[in-house]
């Protein structure tokens, strides 16, 4: 089960004062979420348009969830100082499984 404490760690998202509203939403994200369909990873396109796509949907049901999805995908991948941010997104979704 991914933690609500973990988020803290993740310092934009603490620095915007969104925790309270990330952690009410917690247990409601982790449910439809786990209901979200498997994407495909063979094709970035195709799975960026499917992630992008799925929080037009469901980004309205997830009002504080849905501007902290943007701003994590708004870090460029290859930036040494986002490598923490993405560990710890990795950790919490390996805990969540």
């Amino acid at each position: 089960m991914l933690r609500a404490g973990l988020l803290s760690a993740i310092t934009p998202l603490n620095a915007l004062g969104m925790l309270a509203d990330l952690k009410q939403q917690l247990p409601q994200y982790v449910a439809v979420a786990a209901t979200a369909p498997t994407f495909n990873k063979g094709s970035v396109a195709d799975y960026s348009d499917a992630i992008f796509g799925w929080w037009r949907d469901n980004g309205t049901t997830f009002p504080a969830w849905a501007p902290a999805a943007r701003d994590v995908f708004a870090i460029a991948p290859t930036s040494a100082s986002c490598e923490r941010v993405f560990a710890l997104l990795k950790t919490c979704s390996a805990r969540s499984r």
